[in-house]
């Protein structure tokens, strides 16, 4: 599994230096694999989606977080609701401020090699979610404007 995560890592590194540029690379990467509507039990995790190109929310996000360790760019998974549906997405820093990212949504959209960006830097996501990490959720760019 490492060994995938590396190489979605230096799909991303070929992309250039830039954050943005780099979080996009793995966007398109992940964006092609397929939402398991079967939920196996390794769908939950990096493991489901680096092995078997089958994931849920949750391995998306994960996965997504974890080529982002590799790549030393900061990002959380954060979790909530999405039409009364538990949900699971990231928030990714960079240029001095966190932005909301959702390539699951992508994944449906994703058809004949065609990327969806829709969910890219996305801005609507619910008011209200929490972070799986033990620290303080950081302020998103979305939420300006918003209460948090």
């Amino acid at each position: 599994m490492r060994k995938q995560a590396l190489t979605v890592a230096a799909y991303a590194r070929s992309k250039g230096s830039d954050i943005r540029n780099q979080v996009k690379a793995v966007h398109e990467y992940i964006v092609q694999w397929e939402y398991d509507h079967d939920f196996h039990p390794s769908s939950y995790s990096p493991a489901g989606a680096l092995l078997y190109g089958r994931t849920v929310c949750k391995g998306v996000a994960l996965t997504f977080k974890l080529v982002l360790d590799y790549l030393d760019i900061p990002s959380i998974c954060v979790r909530g609701k999405h039409e009364g549906e538990g949900h699971a997405w990231n928030m990714v820093f960079y240029k001095n401020q966190y932005h909301f990212f959702d390539p699951t949504f992508d994944m449906s959209e994703t058809k004949n090699g065609k990327i969806s960006y829709k969910n890219f830097e996305c801005s609507k996501h619910p008011e209200k979610y929490e972070p799986w990490e033990e620290f303080k959720l950081p302020y998103c760019a979305a939420m300006k404007g918003k209460q948090k």
